[in-house]
């Protein structure tokens, strides 16, 4: 062999060591890389570095459904912002590390009474199956049997007072499937999963354990379907007995309702942040670029010497 093409052999093996694989292309949302103290809060600092998403939906007050035209965003520390006369009234907010999805929700229709009240957040998702993360988006549950879909569905948790007593429930997991949907008769307490609730502005916050939950096959840099759905009900300040009571919902990805809302073609795509630390090259590391370079340098300046 030429030692022109021994050089050149040796800077492409060199340099092809290096290369990182190449990424699987999904288009979603990418959310922001870091933690949060999982209190009832969605306090400013705390999720200040979150990923933002606006959710938006509708109230009724006495059982008088209505649209919310001029609604106001709930703030991250519970003050009222306009929304220029946007449907938007609830702010989803997401980030993760190495090791937890953390889910930040808030809602604004009202006032509450301390006492009489009720918040409930749910998410969905596909994580579907280990190993195959072209899988994860497509648009489908993964089996057509309740009892066959592991590792797909719903988290939820629910909290509140009714008359000052208070009522915490969950979280929760049901799994999802092709042939029933929403499974609610296999419902089971959520492995992996902690979530607390509180006021104004029907704050709650979810902490998903990506390795110890259902929600356990997308990792770092992966993409998944989700879904994201708040509620709230509420009386006002001052009604004791609870006379008038207000209701309304809000959703990531917004859409129109439908009987099959609960498939995952109707949910968003997100994708976990690989949380990358600054990249700091060993010496080994080094030295292999370098070789790589000097090898391939080495064949430009045999070839042409070989032309001269």
């Amino acid at each position: 062999m030429k030692p022109r093409w021994l050089l050149l052999a040796v800077g492409v093996v060199c340099l092809l060591v290096l290369a990182p694989a190449a990424a699987l292309s999904q288009e979603g949302t990418e959310i922001a890389c870091g933690s949060a103290v999982i209190d009832g809060t969605v306090g400013t600092a705390e999720w200040a570095d979150a990923t933002r998403l606006p959710m938006s939906g509708y109230y009724e007050v006495d059982d008088n459904f209505e649209g919310i035209p001029q609604a106001h965003g709930a703030g991250l520390t519970g003050e009222l912002q306009p929304s220029n006369g946007e449907q938007t009234h609830g702010w989803l907010y997401l980030k993760n590390d190495e090791r937890y999805l953390y889910v930040g929700a808030t809602m604004d229709i009202g006032v509450e009474h301390p006492e009489w009240w009720g918040t409930y957040l749910e998410v969905a998702f596909t994580d579907e199956p280990c190993g195959v993360p072209g899988a994860w988006v497509d648009d489908e549950w993964e089996k057509d049997l309740c009892t066959d879909s592991p590792g797909e569905g719903w988290f939820w948790a629910a909290d509140g007072q009714s008359g000052g007593t208070p009522q915490p429930y969950g979280p929760r997991f049901a799994p999802g499937s092709e042939d029933e949907g929403y499974c609610e008769g296999d419902e089971v307490e959520a492995q992996g999963v902690i979530a607390k609730a509180g006021l104004h502005t029907a704050h709650y916050e979810m902490r998903i354990d990506l390795e110890g939950s259902e929600l356990n096959c997308a990792g770092a840099g992966d993409c998944f379907r989700f879904y994201a759905y708040q509620e709230e009900w509420f009386c006002p300040p001052g009604e004791a007995q609870c006379a008038h009571r207000t209701e309304g919902w809000v959703e990531w990805p917004a859409f129109d309702y439908d009987p099959v809302w609960e498939a995952p073609d109707a949910f968003g795509t997100i994708c976990l942040n690989p949380c990358e630390v600054e990249f700091v090259p060993e010496p080994g590391t080094v030295l292999l670029l370098g070789s790589g370079l000097l090898s391939l340098a080495g064949y430009a300046g045999l070839r042409r010497r070989e032309r001269s």
